[in-house]
């Protein structure tokens, strides 16, 4: 078989195939370039998902007339000129690869002027194939508008489901670039229908809220944007532990004004909830990063959705301590509040939640993690949510506490506040102990599982040995679990080898997906906490519910169950006097 050099046509179109997927790629690269020019206004018209029409018109620097042919043309950037220029780059575009990617694989019309000409430039191009550039009377900016997409690569148009959910991701793509960049008017219309009009008002939460609408100004925390001494930055918005969503697509991350995808520190951001969200719930908002840019290198793929840190460790951590201490400053006990008649929802948080300096967290993530430290070398300390002092009423459907305290009447979950209990116990004793104790079972139980979980088990084995959970491997695909923690055969001595077994293959479906040393103790404790407290369903006298209340007082984070769920709520007095018609 002969070597041959492809023709430049055809070596153009298999590499557009890396900057130009689909229309929301043109869209990012378009959209990207009219923020590098210093945009304060960006129009996005699309037809029949992008694939008819693509219109992005702004009114930033423009290109001038000399140089817009030039623009069209492999490798050509105004963005970098040397080598050096890649190790910090200020830039979101900077290989000189979209504009020719586009061009080749649609038909193009250019339209641009600068501030200091009297006359614009018109570029017409039809695959690459035919190009035609003439003067034209414009706006100062620049207006790219892309026709007939993919015509001449019929099998990529294949691969493009349908219009809609091209509609679908351009908008989303551009709600995004409305939150990085509060200070631009972005207008986006489909099919002749206005999606977005961002305004450009500069207050991301207004912004927000115009874009996801269901948030009220409570339940979305503004993060201080502190200068870290090394030059980072974080800012942005991210929702109280009250909100969340089933996926992950509410939570935007940007560093430097790329909107960028970072399985690692999207990670982060879910670990500072930890123990406040349901499982399988995800939370909310934007986290805006500022790093210097010989620490961050976005030279990492074409789409250049993927960046690289010298120092992601120390981000990570970084993340994390600003959303909990953002998180701290939120009073998260639930109250009930009142809309209509009948019809409650939680509001306002009331101000008889006090804090005081705690210690757990700083224990419980010790070793586990990075650790922030302040300006003096010391660790920083989080604040503690405590809830008032209450006095037991009853037990109602054997599975709530009812509860007298300040300003209103107090629903505990019996078994939600006593796993927390048993959480801070337990981690209280491995602080101390290293290890739970553990009872050995006559005969080991022999447990089928896959590959993968074994060797996963293999390199956290001491994870489980120190909470009482003595496993062994038993072959290639089995484990023999030799003895089982204490503290549930003390709430279930009637516990048969079934239970047993159910109870670790819960905790296995749970950890196995994680890898990290931290969660998997984290889980561990979780899902012991779990199976050694109270049930629902089971009757407490007064003595055990108060017990429980005077526990979960003393916890550092009463609010929520480990798994997130709500320890307790609060009816306020407003709400009954209101009821019974005494207001």
């Amino acid at each position: 078989m002969t070597i041959t050099i492809l023709n430049e046509n055809l070596s153009s179109r298999i590499a557009a195939g890396e900057v130009v997927e689909r229309p929301f790629s043109v869209v990012k690269e378009l959209v990207e370039n009219s923020i590098d020019a210093n945009s304060t206004k960006i129009k996005i018209e699309i037809q029949k998902g992008g694939l008819d029409l693509i219109k992005i018109i702004d009114n930033g620097d423009g290109i001038s007339n000399s140089e817009l042919s030039k623009a069209f043309e492999r490798f050509a950037t105004s963005k970098i000129n040397n080598s050096s220029n890649l190790i910090s780059i200020p830039t979101l575009g900077f290989r000189g690869e979209a504009l020719p990617s586009i061009a080749s694989v649609s038909v193009v019309n250019a339209i641009s002027k600068t501030k200091n000409q009297k006359i614009g430039a018109f570029f017409e191009s039809k695959f690459l194939q035919v190009k035609n550039v003439k003067s034209i009377a414009c706006n100062k900016g620049t207006s790219m508008t892309i026709m007939n997409l993919f015509q001449n690569v019929p099998a990529r148009l294949k691969f493009i489901k349908n219009a809609s959910s091209e509609v679908l991701r351009i908008h989303k793509l551009v709600n995004y670039f409305s939150l990085v960049y509060p200070c631009i008017d972005f207008e986006f219309i489909s099919d002749g229908k206005l999606k977005l009009n961002s305004s450009g008002s500069k207050d991301i939460l207004e912004i927000y809220k115009m874009i996801y609408g269901l948030y009220s100004k409570n339940n979305l925390l503004s993060i201080d944007d502190d200068e870290d001494i090394s030059g980072y930055k974080i800012a942005g918005l991210i929702g109280s532990p009250s909100i969340y969503r089933s996926n992950r697509s509410y939570l935007i991350l940007s560093v430097n004004g790329r909107i960028i995808n970072s399985k690692k520190l999207i990670y982060a951001v879910e670990r500072s909830f930890s123990g406040l969200l349901p499982q399988r719930k995800f939370p909310i908002g934007i986290i805006n990063l500022s790093i210097p840019l010989d620490q961050v290198d976005p030279n990492v793929h074409p789409n250049k959705a993927e960046v690289r840190f010298i120092n992601e460790d120390y981000i990570f951590s970084l993340i994390q301590q600003k959303i909990r201490d953002t998180i701290n400053k939120f009073s998260p006990v639930k109250t009930i509040q009142k809309k209509d008649k009948f019809d409650f929802f939680d509001d306002e948080k009331k101000s008889q939640i006090s804090y005081q300096k705690s210690n757990f967290i700083e224990k419980k993530f010790q070793g586990l993690e990075d650790v922030i430290l302040s300006d003096k070398g010391g660790h920083q300390e989080t604040l503690k949510n405590t809830i008032p002092i209450l006095r037991v009423i009853g037990q109602h459907s054997k599975k709530y506490i009812l509860a007298e305290g300040p300003n209103g009447i107090y629903i505990i979950d019996q078994h939600a506040a006593h796993e927390r209990i048993r959480y801070e116990q337990i981690f209280n004793d491995l602080s101390k102990k290293k290890y739970l104790s553990s009872q050995a079972l006559l005969d080991p139980l022999i447990i089928e599982v896959d590959n993968d979980t074994t060797s996963l088990l293999d390199e956290y084995k001491n994870e489980l040995d120190k909470c009482g959970w003595v496993v062994e491997l038993f072959g290639q695909t089995s484990l023999a679990l030799r003895e089982i923690p204490s503290i549930i055969t003390k709430k279930n001595g009637g516990l048969v080898n079934r239970n047993i077994q159910n109870i670790f293959q819960d905790l296995l479906d749970e950890i196995v997906v994680i890898g990290t040393n931290d969660s998997w103790l984290e889980k561990i404790v979780a899902s012991l906490s779990c199976h050694s407290a109270v049930r629902a369903g089971q009757t407490l006298s007064t003595d055990e519910q108060k017990n429980i209340i005077k526990l979960l007082e003393n916890c550092d984070s009463p609010q929520t169950c480990p798994h997130g769920r709500p320890t307790l709520m609060q009816i306020n007095n407003n709400i009954l006097d209101t009821e019974f018609l005494r207001k």
